[in-house]
């Protein structure tokens, strides 16, 4: 069970819940994995009832991260690995912040997690948040980000768990758009995509992919990206200016009374709800077919014989 340096222990988040200017943190650089790594973590400090666990750090084992970021096929020196990699890059973690100016945006350089000490021998971590970060977790209102965090661990790439966010966010209205380069910025797209020419890569190996892993696996319904265009001046030519994702809203709010979340005072790992791989739900529609094709095959017998007692007779005479 994790606990703080006083020793007291840490109360167990199935439900990711924080403000949504976490959701302005970009993550640059930050592999899949990490990325599952940063959000197990900072669900566990996000709404503690008690402030001094925040501000007293918390330890984590290797065990309990990678029960929550689901990493337990990893061996210890690459789960090490991972976590130590996560923290280095989240130096450089800034914040997006919209201006005055349309379509200007100002950073600002935050480092989430400011104290990190990882022993491989003990396998045990311990992680202290920056003070900045803490109204953002914690004495939440209206305007916050909830979503279950073992769903966001089935995503295989990270610009599904970046979308995930993003969609979880406005999950009650069913639309949400962002400006071209803010979009950029907090889908951590490669300079080297941004390009005017180089845009429809974003599409093919971005967008196009998260969309279709999100939609398969239940966690969005018809989720669907429309990008807007404006002109630029020049006869002919049109500048890309936003991206407008729908889906069919979600009316359920997340609570942590949705999932159930220990098992003997020990922290489990929760089975995400309703996500079904492509694999499972080509089965599933295999044997709806089947037993549809079964059941038309029994009417028709019945609609061909006088009474469906007198075949089991028939039959039964055969084998007495």
């Amino acid at each position: 069970m994790a606990y703080d340096k006083r020793g007291k222990k840490l109360e167990r988040h199935d439900i990711a819940k924080i403000a949504n200017q976490i959701n302005s943190l970009e993550l640059h650089g930050l592999t899949k994995n990490e990325i599952k790594v940063f959000w197990a973590v900072l669900s566990q400090m996000a709404n503690q009832s008690d402030n001094k666990i925040i501000e007293n750090g918390i330890h984590f084992s290797y065990n309990e991260i990678a029960q929550l970021a689901d990493l337990k096929h990893l061996s210890k020196r690459r789960l090490s690995n991972t976590i130590g990699k996560m923290f280095e890059d989240l130096t450089q973690a800034k914040f997006i912040e919209k201006t005055d100016v349309p379509g200007k945006y100002r950073e600002r350089i935050v480092v989430p997690i400011t104290n990190v000490d990882i022993s491989e021998e003990d396998e045990d971590i311990w992680v202290l948040a920056n003070k900045t970060l803490i109204p953002f977790l914690r004495n939440l209102k209206a305007t916050y980000t909830s979503f279950v965090l073992a769903n966001l661990m089935t995503l295989n790439s990270r610009y599904s768990q970046r979308l995930y966010t993003l969609i979880m966010q406005w999950k009650t209205t069913g639309k949400f758009s962002y400006e071209r380069d803010l979009f950029y910025k907090l889908m951590d797209v490669p300079k080297s995509y941004r390009r005017s020419g180089q845009r429809s890569t974003i599409d093919v190996r971005i967008i196009n992919p998260a969309i279709k892993e999100l939609n398969e696996k239940g966690l969005t319904q018809n989720l669907r990206c429309k990008k807007e265009y404006v002109s630029s001046g020049e006869v002919g030519r049109a500048t890309l200016s936003k991206y407008t994702f729908t889906f069919k809203p979600q009316k359920i709010q997340l609570s942590d009374k949705d999932t159930p979340n220990t098992s003997n005072g020990k922290f489990r790992k929760i089975k995400p709800k309703n996500v079904k791989s492509a694999d499972k739900k080509k089965q599933e529609d295999k044997n709806d077919n089947f037993n549809r094709e079964k059941k038309n095959h029994k009417s028709t017998v019945k609609n061909h014989t006088s009474s469906g007692s007198m075949i089991d007779s028939a039959f039964g005479n055969l084998f007495n």
